[in-house]
């Protein structure tokens, strides 16, 4: 009978496996285009160096290589491999207006290293922390994300790795309209674009703060016309990338047996014949368990949903933007107390509003105010650190409403973590930028300048 294996490796028969790498026309590596064989389905994303592998039909296969920002390519595999594929901007992207330190200008215009991130680019991407949206958008742009924990999962950012000797602050300057603060909790449907400053000639502005290169977050603002109201929203549901495998209760049992002997031949057996067959056939669950830690404690998925609503308008003197969202995330620990939930939780709530006054032809003034207020709560222990201590032959974990821990193992019930209590933090933030900008153009054409306060 044949299996959806079998037609997989039928499939697969004749197909031969191409390499690339992707680069821009500056030489900068291409991390997340999207390289598809023409005409199927078949297809792979680059990794952040731009490599990329691809099983195809044959030499005469077409790749359709695309990427946000740059110009679609179509390369016929041949019967070469390794090649270095160079995509170039698309020219529709050029007359982009990029903000450039303490002003903005045409992206054709722009001679420093400077990639952008329209704000519609990065709420197509699901995720609850706004570094991760930016991740594989930028070329250069390196992240390291060491949790996946609600709430808890800060991405370290680093533009072309490491500019300065103090690797305690080896992080990129990140300003928010103009004013440094951090940008993770920001809510993406707020955000109008993002820049990212990479080279010398783009960060002098900003001098030695700017040595590891400068991040410049822009917030929607509001635009002469009636007003506007958008919803945006998405569920998601999220999985773990991977997890460890165990062995089972009989498994274990009988390798703990063999390296008791091993160690000391003469030693009383701790397991007989019937009682690793016990634990092979689980006629006593009780006393000889086989758990699955993992499935035992965690679902299999955990949902997420964000929602946004902002309204947006205005008219020749004034303008306005006014954005509300909400994130709910779960985490994936089933729950085992009544009194409380000792899941992984995330609930935050955004808001914004950016207000644009017009007093005369020359002089405008700002009012941007804006933040979040989050709650986090978590187990009081390490879950992932007892599953990876507990055995799975030592506690069949709860039994009739109990939690029962065996003499063989020496006390641990990764259990136990969820009756130690629970953690709970708030965070609450408010900013606001109140500011003014002034044209002299009755002085020197094009000059003009900027008060701020925050």
């Amino acid at each position: 009978m044949n299996t959806v294996a079998d037609a997989y490796m039928q499939q697969q028969i004749g197909r031969i496996s191409f390499t690339g790498r992707l680069t821009n026309d500056k030489g900068e590596y291409l991390g997340g285009c999207t390289i598809t064989e023409k005409g199927t389905s078949n297809a792979v994303q680059s990794k952040s160096d731009g490599t990329f592998s691809i099983n195809v039909a044959g030499a005469s296969s077409v790749l359709q290589i695309t990427y946000v920002g740059y110009e679609s390519r179509d390369f016929v595999v041949g019967n070469t491999t390794g090649s270095t594929i160079t995509l170039t901007p698309s020219s529709s992207s050029l007359d982009q207006v990029v903000v450039v330190g303490y002003a903005s200008q045409k992206k054709a215009t722009v001679t420093g290293a400077i990639s952008t991130v329209k704000g519609s680019d990065l709420v197509k991407a699901p995720v609850p922390n706004l570094t991760a949206a930016v991740v594989g958008r930028v070329p250069g742009l390196l992240s390291v994300q060491r949790s996946g924990q609600p709430g808890n999962d800060e991405t370290t950012l680093r533009i072309r790795g490491i500019g300065t000797l103090d690797n305690g602050n080896a992080g990129p300057l990140v300003l928010v309209d103009g004013v440094e603060r951090p940008f993770s909790r920001i809510d993406p449907n707020e955000v109008e674009s993002i820049s990212v400053l990479k080279d010398a000639a783009s960060t002098a502005v900003y001098g030695i703060r700017g040595a590891n290169g400068v991040i410049l977050v822009t917030t929607l603002k509001g635009k002469e016309g009636p007003a506007k109201i958008n919803y945006t929203g998405n569920y998601a549901l999220q999985v773990p990338t991977r997890l460890p495998k165990f062995l089972n209760g009989y498994d274990f049992s009988r390798l703990q047996l063999e390296a008791q002997l091993n160690d000391n031949p003469t030693a009383t057996p701790m397991f007989t014949a019937d009682e690793l067959e016990k634990f092979k056939d689980g006629s006593d669950p009780l006393f000889y368990p086989s758990i699955d830690w993992l499935d035992f404690m965690m679902h299999k998925t955990a949902q997420q949903q964000q929602h946004n609503v902002d309204i947006s308008g205005g008219t020749s003197i004034a303008k306005y933007f006014v954005s509300l969202g909400y994130l709910d995330q779960q985490g994936l620990w089933k729950q085992f107390v009544k009194d409380y939930n000792n899941n992984d939780l995330y609930k935050r709530l955004n808001f914004r509003s950016n207000l644009d006054l017009d007093i005369s032809k020359s002089t405008k003034a700002f009012i941007q105010i804006g933040g979040f207020s989050a709650n986090r709560s978590s187990p009081g222990g390490s879950p992932f650190l007892d599953i990876l201590a507990a055995a799975t032959n030592g506690t069949p974990g709860m039994w009739d409403g109990k939690v029962i821990t065996l003499a063989r193992a020496n006390g641990r019930n990764a259990l136990g973590t969820f009756f130690d209590g629970f953690d709970r933090f708030s965070n609450n933030v408010l900013n606001l930028n109140v500011g003014l900008r002034q044209k002299f153009d009755f002085i020197l054409k094009g000059l003009s300048g900027r008060v701020m306060g925050a």
